[in-house]
C-alpha cells in the first residue's frame, strides 16, 4: 500500500507499507535506495525504514516526487520536449550505472540461463495458450546467447521504464519504484524502454538512448544486445503469463508482434525502425 503524506512543515513524503513476510526483500530494496542516495539524481530518497510487528507490517518512508510519469506527461508535451526529457532520463540512468554490480559476470549469465530454461519448461508443459511468435523469438535468443558472455555489469534499477520515470512540471526527470533492483549488463536495462516506453513516446525513447551516451559514439554491440534482452524479457514474461493464466498475456503478445515485426523487421535489423527516423 502507498500513501502520500504532507508534513506540518509542508514536506511531501511517500509511505509504503508491506506485509512483514516480505521483510528481507524490503531490507534489500531500502539498502539499494540508500546506495542510490550517494548519487546526484532526482529519485525517491530514503528517510526511514522499520517494522510494525504488532500488526505484521513493514514500512518505508521516501521522498515524494511531484510530476507525471512518461505515459501521462508525454500526452501534454511537444515532440521536442519529449526528446529533451528522454535525454535527461538517459543521463540519469547513466549515473545509476556508475554503482557497482553485486554479481559476477558468470553469476549473471547463469541467472539468465536459469530463467530461460525454467520458463521454456513451463511453456512446453502448458497447453492453455500458444504464443504466436514463440519460435521466432526463441530462435533469435538461441542464436545470440553469446551476448551473455563476459559482459561488464553494474547496479540495475530493474524496471527503468515510462511508468517509473517522472517528468516534473519544470521539465526535470526523476525515477521511482525500486522493488526490482538487481545487477546486470547496463545495456540490458534498455529492454523495458524497447518494450514499454517506446509505446508511449518514441521521441522520449530516442532521447533516452542519446542522453545515455552523450557525446560518445554508441557502441556497435549496443543495439544487438538490447534486441536480445528485449526478446528475453518479452518471451519469459509471456511464458509466465501463459503458465499462470494471467490476462496480460494477450496484451504482451501484441507488444511482441510490434517489437518483432514493426521495430526489428523480423530481426533483419537490430536498430529499431523508430530510432532511424
Amino acid at each position: 500500500m502507498k500513501f502520500k503524506i504532507t508534513t506540518t512543515g509542508g514536506d511531501k513524503l511517500l509511505l509504503r507499507v508491506s506485509d512483514i513476510k516480505s521483510l528481507e526483500k524490503k531490507k534489500i530494496e531500502y539498502a539499494a535506495v540508500c546506495e542510490l542516495d550517494t548519487l546526484d539524481i532526482l529519485f525517491s530518497k530514503p528517510y526511514e525504514f522499520g517494522t510494525l510487528e504488532n500488526i505484521g507490517k513493514t514500512f518505508m518512508i521516501l521522498k515524494w516526487i511531484d510530476g507525471d510519469n512518461v505515459e501521462q506527461a508525454t500526452k501534454k508535451l511537444t515532440s521536442a520536449q519529449q526528446y529533451a526529457a528522454g535525454i535527461k532520463a538517459g543521463q540519469l540512468l547513466r549515473k545509476i550505472h556508475t554503482l557497482p554490480s553485486k554479481l559476477t559476470a558468470e553469476e549473471w549469465k547463469q541467472k539468465n540461463i536459469k530463467i530461460l530454461t525454467e520458463r521454456s519448461a513451463l511453456y512446453n508443459a502448458c497447453d492453455y495458450y500458444k504464443i504466436e511468435y514463440y519460435e521466432e523469438m526463441m530462435n533469435f535468443i538461441n542464436k545470440n546467447m553469446n551476448y551473455l558472455n563476459n559482459r561488464p555489469l553494474t547496479f540495475h534499477h530493474g524496471d527503468f521504464q515510462g511508468r517509473n520515470i517522472i517528468i516534473s512540471d519544470d521539465g526535470d526527470v526523476g525515477v521511482i519504484d525500486f522493488e526490482r533492483t538487481s545487477s546486470g549488463d547496463p545495456f540490458e536495462e534498455f529492454n523495458r524502454m524497447m518494450i514499454y516506453t517506446r509505446r508511449f513516446s518514441t521521441e522520449f525513447s530516442r532521447g533516452q538512448i542519446n542522453g545515455y551516451f552523450g557525446n560518445e559514439k554508441i557502441p556497435e554491440e549496443f543495439f544487438p544486445i538490447v534486441a536480445f534482452h528485449s526478446a528475453m524479457k518479452l518471451l519469459t514474461t509471456i511464458v509466465f503469463g501463459v503458465a499462470t493464466k494471467q490476462r496480460h498475456i494477450y496484451a504482451e503478445n501484441e507488444i511482441a508482434k510490434q517489437v518483432l515485426f514493426e521495430d526489428y523487421k523480423g530481426y533483419t535489423s537490430f536498430i529499431p525502425a523508430w530510432y532511424k527516423k
